[in-house]
């Protein structure tokens, strides 16, 4: 994977122990996050005591939820050492950890709204870890948030529903809507993302065990010219066409909400978290906050409708300075004294 593991020969084949691919790639992607420690402390995982594990998880920033993950493969990868490894613990200290442990751990409750740099470590859009969430299995879900982060969204999800191949421009970097007849321009990384989401086949589950259920760690895709289309899970019945719906979306995004451990990751909550970056971006442009400087973003996001621009003001207001910093009260204030 291009990344080291500290003390990999029992590491490895501990992750060759378990069946299931998708949970093997977890297990590494853990092991990268713990090398640095290991390598500064000078000790694997193994010889690590509570207060190790405080150091690495407060390094971390991470929430209960991420935190909850990392622990069950530590908690495994100890077990099955003092099974196969003569040098392990006789103990594992992680069997019986304090009540007051995770909450010490635990990064404090976040607010509603996504960072774009959030969304860049989410979609794979950088290389940078800072908010350490697990990688995304699937080019198909990469390429979701981040259309919603791009303002395609649409009643009931139409906008994401609806996109064909041959709405897809490479070239101008734009994606038709054909359900309200706009183009949206689109990053170049963006459109790589949508190419491979284009060309994959095949849908990785999301599973933290060995399960085995549902038809086991990979679906075909259905063979469709859709950008977004069904897994063909179970007797292998779907849509003939094979697109996807609204409760199809709502179903993934659950599941990456629980994957992620982000409370509010909705298809509302992403598309408003993109719709504050876009105004942040006018607003640093132009170094003022007004409805004509806000008026480019809501046309990206297809906010056409007057008195919703003026609803969406009023929460942009609110929430720029809680996503991007108290900087940004100096404009709200600035916009109130003004009108």
């Amino acid at each position: 994977m291009g990344l080291e593991i500290y003390n990999p020969k029992n590491k490895l084949k501990f992750i060759d122990s378990k069946e299931n691919d998708g949970y093997k790639e977890l297990i590494r992607w853990v092991f990268t996050k713990t090398a640095n420690i290991e390598s500064d402390l000078g000790r694997d995982l193994l010889k690590f005591d509570l207060d190790d594990y405080k150091v690495f998880f407060k390094e971390r920033s991470i929430n209960k939820q991420t935190a909850n993950l990392y622990l069950s493969v530590f908690r495994q990868y100890v077990d099955w050492a003092m099974k196969n490894v003569p040098t392990a613990p006789s103990q594992n200290i992680l069997e019986e950890i304090p009540d007051d442990f995770i909450q010490e751990i635990a990064r404090k409750p976040r607010t509603k709204y996504l960072h774009s740099q959030e969304i860049g470590e989410i979609a794979k859009l950088t290389n940078t870890n800072h908010y350490n969430y697990p990688p995304l299995h699937n080019a198909q879900d990469r390429a979701l948030v981040f259309l919603l982060f791009s303002g395609v969204m649409g009643s009931a999800m139409e906008d994401l529903i609806n996109i064909k191949e041959e709405h897809i421009d490479f070239e101008a970097n734009q994606i038709y809507i054909p359900s309200n007849d706009r183009s949206v321009t689109i990053l170049p990384v963006g459109m790589q993302l949508i190419k491979n989401a284009l060309n994959e086949s095949t849908y990785r589950r999301y599973i933290s065990s060995d399960d085995k259920a549902h038809g086991g760690v990979e679906n075909k895709l259905t063979n469709s010219d859709y950008l977004f289309r069904k897994a063909v899970v179970g007797n292998g019945s779907v849509d003939t066409d094979g697109k996807m719906t609204r409760p199809a979306f709502q179903k993934r995004l659950v599941t990456l909400k629980s994957w992620l451990g982000i409370d509010n990751f909705t298809a509302n909550t992403i598309f408003h978290s993109g719709l504050i970056n876009r105004c942040k971006l006018y607003i640093d442009k132009y170094d003022k906050l007004t409805k004509e400087t806000l008026d480019p973003a809501f046309d990206a996001y297809g906010i056409s409708d007057g008195m919703v621009r003026y609803q969406k003001i009023n929460f942009i207001k609110q929430h720029l300075p809680d996503v991007y910093g108290k900087h940004y009260d100096q404009y709200v204030k600035k916009y109130n004294s003004d009108r």
